[in-house]
């Protein structure tokens, strides 16, 4: 990265979710972020302002993640203390500044809970990246790497880009 480390901060929601053991992971989602990160040779941070990009992270209850894929465990994700409110309110408290999304609540899709939620009150386009697809680990890598390449390409105005083409267009700026 030409002696550029990018910075990652993550906002957990729920706080104890990120020590939830995914599926098909081998550790807490916290250790699934950090490694995604390392491997980009990104660097994670505590400072959310300083950081290069907040991820915020929609995570399970304590009870684990469900499946969409296999359509088990589905009603695992909500189990308390499980409240999406302070996400929203951190998504919306964020406006103007680089945020990612990662839903990662349940495997192989999104939470159905989560866009209801965030409908009317946040524009998605103001969104660094959102993911909520396959592993907890491909979730992460792929947010941490459209930042890192965002970084590499000076792409830090691809949001204003986006906000005026289509979602397909603007996933197609990424591809090679």
């Amino acid at each position: 990265l030409a002696g550029r480390t990018p910075t990652f901060a993550a906002s957990w929601h729920p706080l104890d979710g990120k020590r939830v053991q995914a599926m098909y992971e081998d550790r807490p989602l916290w250790q699934t972020l950090r490694g995604q990160i390392r491997a980009a040779g990104g660097k994670e941070i505590t400072d959310e302002a300083a950081a290069d990009v907040l991820i915020v992270v929609n995570v399970p209850g304590p009870a684990g993640q469900g499946d969409h894929a296999l359509q088990t465990r589905l009603d695992l994700p909500d189990s308390p203390p499980r409240n999406l409110e302070p996400l929203v309110l951190t998504l919306e408290g964020r406006a103007g500044q680089p945020t990612a999304l990662a839903d990662v609540a349940y495997a192989n899709g999104a939470d159905p809970r989560l866009m209801p939620a965030l409908l009317g009150r946040l524009d998605p386009f103001a969104l660094l990246a959102y993911g909520a697809w396959n592993t907890a680990g491909n979730t992460f890598g792929t947010l941490v790497f459209l930042r890192v390449r965002a970084i590499l390409l000076s792409l830090d105005t691809h949001v204003l880009h986006c906000r005026t083409h289509s979602a397909v267009n603007c996933q197609a700026d990424f591809l090679p």
